[in-house]
């Protein structure tokens, strides 16, 4: 009885391990239905922006690993953090919808 207790726990364990991997290989090998894009063209990615933000992580990275070490001042960490806030915004604007109880109404 304890061996087909711990066989099936294992079956389990295997299964929550090595399913989910299975499942997407299995799902790329089949084609793509009318609602799905076809497996050959991924989303177009844009280069420039993915460094900038990889750039831009780094340096964070980068920063708070000096401010840990007690290289760098409080202060300092602040001002280069917000410069960075600043570059960002200006590559990625962020665009608020008005909210559906301040728009103006029609006269």
């Amino acid at each position: 009885m304890a061996v087909l207790v711990f066989a099936v726990v294992l079956a389990a364990l295997a299964l929550a391990e090595f399913g989910p991997g299975w499942i997407r290989r299995h799902r790329r090998h089949r084609a793509p239905g009318p609602d799905q894009p076809p497996a050959g063209s991924p989303a177009p990615l844009v280069p420039d922006l993915i460094e900038a933000n990889i750039d831009g992580e780094r340096e964070e990275m980068r920063l708070a690993e000096h401010l840990v070490a007690g290289e760098l001042p409080r202060e300092q960490y602040r001002h280069h953090m917000t410069e960075l806030a600043a570059q960002d915004a200006k590559r990625h604007p962020i665009v608020v919808p008005p909210e559906r109880g301040n728009s103006p109404t029609p006269q």
